[in-house]
């Protein structure tokens, strides 16, 4: 535990190969797992700010096709069909006319070892993958049904050192001992967001005004993949919108 240091603090939610970047008004959930607060000329910081023609422009002219993005993709390693090398080459070619590269995004985890470490011109495959990722599933194209290779035999020669990646990252100095601190702090309105999990949104089961207790069901799962939201506190509900529940502690 810690303490903002910097005077204009950037805080990045989660870890620095997957996380997103908050405010101080971001909400902390169920799965947030860590806080780290960079200042906001930190090279993690400059590089979350990404404009996807400039990066496509940037692999057009500087990609050198060494495939190191695809020596090191942990999802090749285990077998999956997918090669980052061949999407960046397809996307700095502006060559369609194999569909193959693309549809293999879909096995992409998004760890960004591609992006943050593997590549030596300091390109951004991941960022383009996703891309293509997120379009495909937009357009209802389902994940290709394809048999797994066998785990690479170099896969653990080829797994990225996590002293050498604090380093790339600029996180090194930050990584030391830091003093403990279990003090809870007290808030009295509280917004719940109902997506904090894998899956659909639970839906609302309470309306504003209405009492609530401490681990009450305040959300009830949707259909599917999706899971119950309890009251984290005794109180009432200020209001409830489409994606979250504010709620307002008891005083007593």
């Amino acid at each position: 535990a810690g303490n903002v240091t910097v005077k204009e603090p950037a805080y990045l939610m989660g870890g620095p190969m997957m996380g997103r970047f908050g405010n101080e008004d971001t909400v902390i959930t169920k799965t947030t797992n860590a806080i780290i607060i960079l200042p906001k000329d930190h090279k993690l910081v400059l590089q979350a700010d990404k404009d996807m023609k400039t990066e496509k422009r940037r692999a057009s002219s500087a990609c050198c096709q060494c495939r190191t993005c695809t020596d090191l993709c942990s999802r090749h390693a285990l077998g999956h069909p997918i090669e980052p090398h061949r999407i960046m080459r397809a996307v700095a070619n502006s060559d369609t006319t194999d569909l193959t590269p693309f549809l293999g995004a879909m096995y992409c985890s998004g760890c960004g070892i591609c992006e943050k470490y593997a590549c030596p011109q300091g390109l951004s495959p991941k960022t383009i993958i996703q891309e293509f990722k997120q379009a495909l599933r937009a357009g209802g194209v389902p994940v290709e049904k394809k048999k797994a290779a066998p785990v690479s035999e170099g896969r653990e020669e080829r797994k990225v050192p996590v002293h050498r990646l604090a380093h790339r990252l600029g996180l090194h100095a930050y990584d030391r001992e830091a003093a403990i601190n279990d003090e809870l702090t007290e808030c009295s309105v509280l917004s719940v967001p109902l997506s904090q999990h894998i899956g659909a949104p639970a839906k609302a089961a309470v309306a504003a005004g209405d009492r609530v207790s401490r681990g009450q069901i305040i959300a009830a799962a949707a259909e599917g993949l999706s899971v119950n939201i309890h009251s984290p506190i005794d109180g009432t509900v200020r209001s409830v919108g489409d994606r979250e529940i504010t709620l307002v502690k008891d005083n007593r």
